[in-house]
């Protein structure tokens, strides 16, 4: 028989085995286990704004299961992509996401007949906006994504829609696009994101990660588009916005360059977006790109949310602030470290792709804040919950919000119904990514039942950044559990735990140990029901980790 110290010591050994190599977490591309859990229980009890999203999913064109499939055919040209890889994903993913949230058959049976109708794609006009165009095939990875697992979904076709990801879409997509606005990159960078989930492969995921985060290329990989740009010594057009220069090609000095996609280059250091001398649609747009990007990557377990200091919160904070206020810059600069989102300086940037130069930003579009596709509530919650940043860090990201659920309330742009450019976000973020504040801290895997083992990256945080991470635990009997610690850390600390309002236990660790199992002086009470296990670091240094623990 295994005691809890056995129990947390093989954690411990399992987590330090498999760090070398990556264990993908299914479903884990635009959804996980614990977000389709939350969704159907807040369904199944009536809960709003759940229960009214869900109906309109359910009752969508998208989603009928008795909608015919088209023949799409097997080539792809720039002005039909909308109509096949678009039409095709749009309806794959809502059908798969509602046979996940109801097991009703159905859905999946259609699901699976318009990803394999979209799997003969052979012939590519390569033109270019190809980036932009095939990179929509992201939604068809994520429907695949969601019913990797069907019965139903016969392993020929799964293979044959596999081996077209790899061997057709992946090679068009693999380097973005260097030469456009960083949205049309990100279009690609997600799509072969998406693919690495689904087809489990470390090198392509590892793509995406370190090229958004400017790193090289790994060793056994190709390298990504060299630079710098070729471009016209003056402008060639010009209007109050942004300057245009002719391109002449690029430069092979610097291997792995580095383009607009970047982003270190897409949100500049004070929150301004690389697109921000454009219309609005588009900068918000390439945001919220960002967003879902980040969401894959941190349900495998990977923190893009806070890279850069919170990039992605400070682009969203700028951009916010811009579309739902009359603030205006405070002057302008041609040195991006003299532009801060607190001075207001506008950065006047020269684009990594050498095609343009931003003069200020454009009121094209101000305050139409794009669509309902991206998971505006997914940022919100990582940002405000998860990671434990304070009310006054997301000022602006909250008011987006908040005008966003006012116009829902008031018949206007609707929360739970499907993006008015519906061939180009996943959607339905008021379902599947809602949170209260007792939801924070979701496990990717699903909700866990008590008792049981849990690992830190089943809490779903980042146990070195995060100030009250928090995870949701299913406890059927409402008793005391007792608690079991596994950290590394090299100095002494201890750990405070409650759960719903009940008196916290502190576990404390001792010092000079690189790794331990602590247990703690007397039970933690967890009510009968679905509740949220909290935890903070009530001392140590920055270098101590939660393991994993066990309740029993």
């Amino acid at each position: 028989m295994r005691t809890k110290r056995g129990i947390v010591a093989g954690l411990l050994v399992a987590i330090a085995a498999t760090a070398s190599a990556r264990t993908f977490v299914h479903p884990g591309i635009d959804c996980s286990q614990a977000d389709i859990d939350r969704a159907r229980a807040m369904v199944s009890a009536g809960r709003e704004p759940w229960a009214s999203s869900f109906a309109t999913l359910r009752d969508c064109r998208t989603s009928n299961p008795a909608q015919g499939v088209p023949d799409y055919g097997s080539s792809l040209v720039p002005d039909r992509c909308n109509a096949t890889l678009g039409h095709a994903g749009r309806r794959a993913h809502d059908l798969a996401l509602l046979w996940r949230l109801t097991d009703d058959a159905r859905y999946a049976d259609k699901a699976v007949a318009f990803i394999n109708a979209s799997s003969h794609y052979d012939t590519f006009d390569l033109h270019g906006t190809a980036s932009l165009d095939y990179g929509k095939v992201f939604l068809l990875c994520e429907a695949a994504e969601l019913v990797r697992d069907y019965p139903g979904w016969a392993v020929d076709d799964r293979t044959r829609f596999a081996r077209m990801l790899r061997e057709r879409f992946y090679p068009i997509l693999k380097n973005g696009d260097a030469g456009r606005f960083g949205n049309q990159g990100l279009f690609a960078f997600r799509a072969v994101l998406s693919m690495a989930v689904f087809l489990e492969d470390e090198k392509m995921y590892d793509r995406v990660w370190r090229y958004l985060t400017a790193q090289p290329h790994r060793a056994d990989d190709d390298p990504y588009e060299p630079g710098p740009p070729k471009t016209s010594p003056a402008p060639v057009e010009a209007d109050d916005f942004m300057e245009t220069f002719k391109i002449g090609g690029r430069r092979s000095d610097i291997v792995d360059y580095g383009y607009d996609e970047q982003l270190r280059h897409y949100i500049y250091a004070n929150g301004q977006c690389q697109e921000s001398s454009r219309d609005q649609a588009h900068v918000m747009a390439g945001l919220f790109m960002y967003v879902a990007i980040a969401e894959t990557f941190w349900l495998q377990g990977d923190d893009l949310y806070g890279a850069l200091d919170n990039r992605i919160l400070k682009g969203l904070e700028w951009s916010y602030r811009y579309n739902l206020s009359a603030w205006e810059p405070s002057g302008f600069t041609d040195a991006e470290g003299e532009a801060s989102f607190e001075n207001g300086v506008f950065y006047r940037a020269r684009h990594r792709s050498g095609r343009w130069r931003s003069l200020a930003p454009s009121p094209k579009l101000r305050g139409a804040l794009g669509t309902e596709g991206a998971p505006r509530e997914c940022a919100y919650a990582h940002y405000r919950v998860r990671m434990g940043l304070g009310e006054d860090a997301v000022t602006w990201l909250k008011k987006g919000l908040d005008e966003m659920n006012a116009r829902s309330a008031s018949g206007g742009e609707t929360w739970g119904a499907p993006p008015h450019w519906y061939y180009e976000w996943s959607g339905w973020g008021t379902l599947m990514k809602r949170r209260t504040a007792w939801m924070a801290g979701d496990p990717p895997k699903g909700i866990h039942a008590l008792p049981g083992t849990i690992a830190a990256r089943e809490m779903d945080v980042n146990p070195a950044r995060a100030i009250k991470p928090s995870f949701t635990v299913s406890s059927k009997e409402g008793r005391a559990y007792a608690l079991t610690v596994g950290y590394r850390s090299s100095s002494a600390a201890e750990i405070a735990f409650s759960c719903d309002g009940s008196p916290a236990v502190t576990v404390k660790l001792p010092a000079n140990a690189t790794r331990g199992i602590v247990q703690s002086p007397r039970p933690l009470a967890v009510p009968a029901g679905a509740s949220v296990i909290r935890w903070a670091l009530v001392s140590g240094g920055p270098d101590f980790q939660l393991v994993g623990l066990q309740l029993k």
